[in-house]
């Protein structure tokens, strides 16, 4: 028994040594060495507020919008077509998705990312950051879209999945050279809110809890209801594709959804580590990583 737990730990270590090489490869081809981002902090700001684009969030926001109009508050994604962007004024704005930014995907999928870019640039008249990745950043989209808008600073971050010994990934962590192998704006907020040192981090709108909408067509493909706050058509199933336009398998999905699942544990661990709190503040959310409240 004490040498099958021997072998266990020397193949561990050995798989921990070639993922911190891997890691540092990735940071060398992939990330920016000082990323703009490394200059934002809370400033003593307590807490920040990350509205995720749930269902529930419609609720948050009527019961609660006067109270989040004085916070800090990070929007995503397609947020900007809501009503409430212009009334709550978020000071940063998060995205993630390709489709935002890269030619290489669908060019259905491009066409309305580059919409929601110029619906906030016609409406922000306050004082944002939009915060995007590297990659995204070198694409000079952002650039052409929003130069003439004095109101709008693009910030870019590095958004290289590190893996490998706990104390190397939580030294590249806090200098902004890569993140957890998160694959959800959500996630990639999160990780910028913990750098940026809020004491506590609330999540609205974050319930994840697509697996329980998930079935399988007659033709195999696997279809989905993802229903946002700011929906005002009725949301019908549809088959699930990638940005580059290619249809998830069931293993294929339900391993990102682990993936995702198990990134918000990494987060959770660094938190705690840095001695920030994360809450989880929205109904029947699927994450199981942070505390609820």
């Amino acid at each position: 028994m004490m040498l099958k737990y021997l072998i266990k730990k020397i193949l561990l270590y050995i798989k921990l040594i070639k993922q911190t090489l891997l890691s540092v490869l990735m940071i060398i081809r992939s990330s920016q060495l000082l990323p703009q981002i490394r200059k934002l902090d809370s400033n003593g700001i307590p807490e920040c507020y990350i509205l995720g684009n749930g269902p529930s969030l419609n609720e948050s926001l009527s019961n609660d919008l006067e109270l989040l109009k004085t916070k800090e508050l990070f929007v995503l994604n397609d947020f900007a077509i809501s009503k409430y962007f212009e009334i709550i004024k978020p000071k940063y704005y998060v995205l993630l998705d390709p489709c935002y930014w890269s030619h290489k995907v669908e060019k259905e999928f491009l066409d309305a990312g580059i919409l929601i870019l110029n619906t906030i640039n016609d409406k922000v008249n306050w004082q944002m950051y939009i915060l995007i990745p590297t990659a995204a950043y070198k694409s000079k989209l952002y650039e052409n879209i929003f130069s003439q808008n004095k109101n709008i600073s693009i910030i870019n971050f590095n958004s290289t999945s590190i893996f490998g010994f706990t104390q190397f990934k939580y030294f590249v962590f806090k200098n902004y050279l890569g993140m957890p192998p998160l694959n959800t704006v959500l996630g990639a907020s999160i990780f910028i809110a913990i750098n940026m040192h809020y004491n506590e981090i609330n999540l609205l709108g974050a319930e994840h809890s697509w697996t329980k909408d998930i079935f399988v067509k007659e033709d195999n493909l696997v279809c989905l209801e993802n229903p946002h706050f700011y929906d005002t058509a009725e949301i019908k199933y549809s088959p699930i594709r990638t940005a580059y336009g290619n249809y998830y398998t069931m293993h294929e999905l339900l391993r990102d959804y682990a993936k995702m699942f198990e990134g918000y544990h990494i987060l959770r661990r660094y938190s705690e580590n840095l001695g920030i709190r994360i809450l989880n503040r929205t109904k029947n959310s699927f994450i199981d990583a942070f505390d609820r409240q």
